[in-house]
């Protein structure tokens, strides 16, 4: 057998398991990728999600102590709840009715 002949059967071979081999490495680094993308994530993620929910809570007690808002109240709660971090902003700037 001449190496390097077309259909050579050890070639083949030997190039379906260079390509399985770096297939897996391949797989191996994306997977290292992902947990650190997921590290990373939840690191900014937690806190931010923390503060959204401090600002929502804070935001309907304050809209259920008021005797009038601009606006019906109803629809503040669900801006305040649908609309993550911007809702309870959007109603201290606009819904507060000074009294």
């Amino acid at each position: 057998m001449v190496l390097g002949t077309l259909g050579d059967d050890s070639d083949t071979n030997a190039t379906a398991v260079l390509s399985f081999m770096v297939t897996c490495i391949e797989k191996r680094s994306a997977k290292k990728e992902r947990r650190k993308m997921e590290e990373i994530n939840f690191a900014i993620v937690a806190p931010l999600a923390l503060i959204n929910i401090i600002i929502a809570v804070i935001g309907l007690i304050d809209l259920a102590k008021r005797p009038s808002v601009n606006g019906p109240k109803w629809v503040w709660v669900l801006i305040i709840i649908i609309i993550s971090l911007i809702g309870p902003i959007l109603y201290f700037v606009f819904g507060r009715r000074d009294t």
